[in-house]
């Protein structure tokens, strides 16, 4: 704890490097406010109707009927703001660039921890907060789009961390929760494969050590309870994630890559070439 606070005091001594850090924060959030107003073809064809069901059933209660295709965690949120005064998109953006500033935050705690110079960890600390919350993508996700994915990345981030301090269990909680807004949290799973086996080799960890990481399924399953009590069904909860999946029968989603030019393949081929390239993924691990 003594640590942290040196740490957070050593970062904000007043100097040029933190006029920076001010100067960029205060100029990231007028970006911010200026997109605001925008209304995004996503907001208009999801986030919207979602809006107006959850409105038709009275905020929390919507909870127990499959509404959107999101997992529980942000629909809570979405519910809540429904009893919030002012503009509905407002909300929403207002929480995405919240989790834009703490991804940020998160990326620079790491870049403060790995860096060996004493004498730079600060200035490279600062300069990594500033490119992050700058980011054309994080920007236009959150702000522009209304987009969360600032949401999930943040405490993907905030999740190796921890694992780089070695503290498993605080980073299986920040996995967990990060995997339950979002499934593309999957990815930085093989990380936390590869460090475990990396440490029972090396026999910095003990193998029951693992048990850590069923704090993950756990939580899962305690953030889903709000739409569970509401009257939505187990089932029904748990195939969100699976019917997410099979929503888009695509290899690649508006992204300029290879994989694009296989999206005008004839659809029988579509399920040969997805497990092919998984199984590809897979054997490059």
């Amino acid at each position: 704890m003594g640590n942290c606070i040196k740490e957070q005091k050593n970062i904000f001594k007043p100097d040029k490097w933190f006029g920076l850090l001010i100067f960029v924060t205060v100029a990231a959030v007028i970006i911010r406010i200026l997109f605001y107003n925008h209304i995004s073809l996503d907001y208009k064809a999801c986030l919207l109707p979602w809006a107006k069901e959850i409105s038709r059933y009275g905020g929390f209660p919507s909870l127990g009927h499959s509404i959107g295709n999101y997992n529980v965690p942000y629909m809570v949120f979405m519910s809540m703001f429904y009893y919030l005064p002012g503009e509905y998109l407002y909300w929403l953006k207002s929480f995405s660039v919240i989790f834009d500033f703490l991804l940020a935050f998160g990326a620079a705690k790491i870049v403060y921890l790995i860096t060996e110079d004493p004498s730079k960890k600060r200035i490279k600390a600062i300069i990594t907060f500033s490119a992050v919350i700058m980011l054309p993508t994080v920007l236009i996700n959150s702000a522009f789009w209304g987009q969360c994915d600032s949401i999930y990345a943040a405490l993907a981030v905030f999740s190796l961390y921890f694992l780089q301090k070695d503290k498993l269990l605080a980073s299986s909680v920040f996995f967990g929760l990060s995997f339950c807004f979002k499934l593309q949290a999957v990815f930085i799973l093989p990380v936390f494969i590869l460090v475990y086996f990396s440490k029972i080799r090396n026999n910095q960890w003990a193998k029951n050590k693992i048990i850590k990481f069923l704090i993950i399924p756990l939580i899962f399953l305690i953030v889903d309870l709000p739409a569970i009590i509401a009257g939505r069904s187990i089932q029904d909860v748990l195939a969100i994630y699976i019917n997410q999946s099979n929503q888009y029968n695509v290899l690649s989603y508006n992204y300029s890559n290879i994989l694009f030019y296989f999206n005008y393949m004839p659809a029988y081929m579509y399920s040969f070439f997805k497990y092919g390239f998984l199984f590809f993924t897979f054997c490059i691990f």
